[in-house]
């Protein structure tokens, strides 16, 4: 309910409709993502001050509800990484850095209770680059989205050098690179390479990802190619999945075809 309430534009009615589902859920994960759910409705709003008001909320609750310290730990990570999303987008540099280095933290102290718990050297170098990669990635977004090119530039060189290691296990491993090149190539003013590069991307990988799929689709009106920007454009408007995604760019898209 919480999520039709959401895509028809009736934020105040979702987040009732969540809270009723936190109220009621016997399961903590569950719970703990339905909260995630109306404290990142307000991004739909571009209310960022407000997503950031309820996720400090949440976190303080889920650290009373989560029965154990490892299940607390998580919690606080993607509570951090929600922050970082919603400060980065509203401009605020020192508050999204604040908000990586605690997922950084937080991630390192998860990493190690799961590194106590691995059978052999493979697994804990597995997840210590699972790690890596993911602070990595939230720290290169952040140098793109604040203009700091070269620094990205620089840190996507590291990215995908680790990311090739994974290649002789998953085709797609580079995936995330290419997303996060694209973007810079785009944010540079290189609309023609930012094409070049997320054409790279696997469709149906691309398709799943509404975020990147309309700066794809900025890239295309920014060359001429119209129809085809309309085109993802109208998808992603046509797309009813509630992620971080859909929030942050969902109305930016609307907007967009408003004004075509």
């Amino acid at each position: 309910v919480g999520h039709a309430l959401t895509f028809k534009g009736d934020y105040e009615e979702a987040r009732v409709a969540y809270k009723r589902g936190f109220d009621a859920s016997p399961d903590l994960w569950w719970k703990f993502q339905v909260g995630m759910y109306s404290a990142q409705s307000h991004l739909f709003e571009w209310q960022y001050g407000k997503a950031v008001i309820s996720l400090v909320e949440h976190k303080k609750a889920s650290q009373e509800f989560g029965d154990s310290d490892e299940l607390k730990l998580r919690f606080a990570r993607n509570v951090e990484e929600a922050k970082f999303r919603a400060l980065s987008h509203s401009l605020d540099e020192q508050g999204a850095r604040a908000a990586i280095d605690a997922f950084t933290a937080l991630s390192e102290e998860i990493a190690e209770m799961e590194k106590s718990r691995a059978e052999s050297a493979e697994e804990r170098s597995r997840i210590k680059r699972q790690v890596d990669q993911r602070v990595a990635s939230l720290n290169i977004w952040f140098d793109i989205l604040f203009a700091k090119f070269d620094d990205a530039k620089e840190r996507l060189s590291s990215f995908k050098a680790v990311a090739e290691t994974g290649l002789a296990s998953d085709p797609n491993a580079l995936v995330p690179y290419l997303k996060l090149r694209a973007h810079l190539h785009l944010m540079e003013g290189n609309p023609e390479q930012a094409i070049e590069v997320y054409s790279n991307v696997p469709q149906t990988l691309l398709d799943d990802d509404v975020y990147h799929s309309y700066f794809f689709a900025l890239a295309k009106k920014a060359v001429g190619e119209l129809d085809e920007s309309r085109q993802i454009l109208e998808y992603i408007s046509g797309y009813y999945f509630y992620d971080w995604g859909s929030a942050l760019v969902r109305n930016l898209v609307e907007d967009q075809l408003a004004s075509w």
